[in-house]
Formats: structure tokens, sequence, C-alpha cells
């Protein structure tokens, strides 16, 4: 810059004036660096989400084959065992000798033995069947399907059942392993219910409390000592479930006072 005095009088060297434009944010270093940093954070969650759903897919696979060689597998080893001896004891009768009525009866109670095999392994390949349909996702048709087999199984024994189902859980979104568990804990208590409290009444809740799914099945049956109860009523396998539900399964039963179970699991 030069200038003068009042007498017209003007600078000959000058003063230099130093101005700095500061460059827009987005052409900042520090910005672009806030982006590449950004931009290799996504691309890692979105990594690990992959990961993630891969190693679920994995364990659902994995469970799947294990229902199947468990459930199905010995369902139909026993289905050819008593096909296998009802051959024996139909060869073992002599042509043309008359069949007595206990051998009538204990041909007859295999074949019953298989009828009834047979339908327990129908009813195991449609559970596995209906877990894995992606149709089923949500929590409505769940309900729906609890709703099915509680019907079927109470009717049939004559069983009085009261189930209440709030409608607005029809909307809860839940992943496959999640809902198989939740039915199968469901399942596994009405069939020892039905087999060993022999109500006349039950009572199925469900309700959401927050970000946690209760479900609390009640029946004024026979009652069960729980410290005394035995693998065969399946109370190890709904602990298990329960606890991969990330939740906690109470049973509360005293002899002659009917049965509470109350399963709390986390909602995904």
């Amino acid at each position: 810059m030069k200038g003068s005095n009042n007498d017209g009088v003007w600078n000959n060297a000058g003063v230099s004036v130093t101005i700095v434009i500061a460059p827009p944010y987005w052409k900042t270093w520090w910005f672009r660096g806030l982006i590449a940093a950004s931009v290799v954070t996504l691309l890692f969650l979105m990594y690990r989400y992959r990961v993630k759903k891969l190693l679920e897919i994995e364990r659902i696979r994995a469970s799947i084959a294990t229902d199947l060689h468990d459930d199905i597998g010995s369902t139909l080893t026993e289905i050819a065992l008593f096909s296998d001896v009802g051959i024996r004891e139909i060869r073992s009768l002599s042509p043309g000798k008359p069949i007595s009525g206990g051998e009538v009866e204990k041909v007859t109670s295999l074949l019953e033995d298989i009828g009834h095999t047979s339908r327990t392994l129908i009813d195991a390949m449609n559970d596995i069947v209906w877990a894995i349909d992606p149709k089923n996702d949500s929590f409505e048709y769940l309900l729906l399907r609890m709703k099915t087999h509680a019907a079927r199984i109470m009717e049939a024994k004559g069983i009085n059942y009261d189930i209440e189902i709030p409608s607005e859980l029809s909307r809860v979104e839940l992943p496959l392993g999640y809902r198989r568990r939740f039915f199968l804990i469901f399942k596994e208590a009405i069939n020892n219910i039905v087999k060993h409290a022999h109500p006349t009444k039950v009572s199925l809740t469900v309700k959401k409390e927050r970000g946690t799914l209760i479900m609390t099945i009640m029946d004024n049956g026979v009652g069960f000592d729980p410290r005394t109860a035995g693998e065969g009523n399946g109370l190890r396998n709904m602990q298990e479930r329960a606890d991969a539900l990330g939740g906690s399964l109470s049973i509360s039963s005293a002899i002659a006072g009917g049965t509470i179970i109350t399963l709390r699991a986390s909602i995904p």
C-alpha cells in the first residue's frame, strides 16, 4: 500500500498488508480427514454386521442340523425298530394256526406305537419348517401358532384354557432363532402340563414390558416339587433355551397346588 500526506508527498517504499482468505470447511484438511475416517468406520461396521449375520445363519443351520439329527433321526430309528419287531411277530405266527388275543394285542400295540411315533415326527418336522419360513418373522404368526397348538392339545384333553395376548404384540419383528426358542419353550410347557399336571384349567398370558417379553403359563393341576423333578419333564431344555434368549425362566409349583411358569426374554 502507498499513501500521501496533506502536502501530496507519497511514500516510495509502501507498506505490505497480509490478507488471509480461509477456505470453506469442506476444503480443509481436518474435514477431509473426518470424511475419510467416517468412510473407513462405516465400511468396518458393515463388515462386522455381515460377519455377525453370517455367524447367526451358521448357528441356525447348526441348530437345525442338530434338531434333524436328534428329533427326526431318533424318531425314524424308533419307527424302524417298531416295524422290525412287528414283522418278526407276524412271521412268528404259524400258517393256519389260530391267532390268540395276546398276539393280536401285541401286534396292535406295535402298530399303534408306529402311528404315534410317525405323528410325533410330523409335528417335529412342521415345527422346523415353520421356524425357517421367512414369512413367519412377525410375532403375529408366532402367536397364531401358539394359539393353534394350545387349542389342539387342550381341547383334545377337555381342558379349559384362557389366552390373553395384546394385539399390539403382532407388530413385533423377531429373528428366526428367537421365535423358534420362544415357541419351543411354550410347547414344552404345554406338553408337560397335559402329560403330568392333569389340570382342568390353564391360563396363558404374553405381554411386553419395555424391551422384555413376559410369558406366564398357569395351571391348577397336581403340581410337583421343582427340586426333585427329573429331566423327563424337559425343564433343563426349557432353561437352556431361556438362557439362549438372554432371559430367565422361573417355575413355581407345589404338590396339589398347581404350577406357574414365567419366561422373561429380552427382545433383540
